[in-house]
């Protein structure tokens, strides 16, 4: 597995783990589910980790990727841009996450402790999943919005793309 895969893989895990350990935090709510709020902090951590290794592994993606044919600049920098933004609430909720573990069953911190790092979780998943959006831009042009009549490429299967033009105007 190259940096480039690894990428891939730690992404998903961000935008996949940070929504479970919400949804434990939140089912820990009742007093009685302590289990339930450690895990979710826990997977708060895998969400996170997730984060770091996806921060850590970008650089020498992109190194493998742009010189590649299809790798457009334009795109790898966007992508690289939102994705500082992301690593800023994966420090949050790595930081959130930790405390959680650590106070989150204490009688003043643990509650807000919690509702804090179900907020980080949602935004770090919504956060990651923009980044991803940018990043599958860079391979996928079926969703990039700029790719139109004048960016596409000619259909194979009808000959020139001005030979179509010419025939359209009959």
């Amino acid at each position: 597995m190259d940096a480039t895969h690894l990428h891939l893989l730690v992404t998903h895990g961000l935008i996949f783990l940070a929504p479970v350990a919400a949804v434990l935090l939140l089912w820990g709510s009742n007093p009685l589910q302590k289990q339930m709020r450690r895990a979710g902090y826990i997977f708060a951590l895998l969400a996170a980790a997730g984060g770091w290794a996806a921060h850590f592994s970008g650089e020498e993606a992109e190194e493998r990727i742009e010189s590649l044919p299809w790798a457009e600049e334009s795109y790898i920098h966007e992508h690289e841009e939102v994705a500082e933004v992301t690593h800023l609430w994966v420090m949050a909720l790595s930081a959130g996450a930790l405390a959680g573990l650590f106070l989150g069953e204490h009688e003043r911190w643990g509650k807000p402790l919690r509702w804090t790092v179900v907020f980080l979780a949602a935004m770090t998943s919504f956060a990651g999943a923009y980044t991803a959006n940018f990043g599958g831009k860079i391979r996928h042009t079926e969703i990039r919005t700029d790719v139109g009549p004048a960016n596409a490429l000619p259909d194979p299967t009808h000959g020139d793309a001005h030979e179509k033009d010419d025939h359209s105007e009959h």
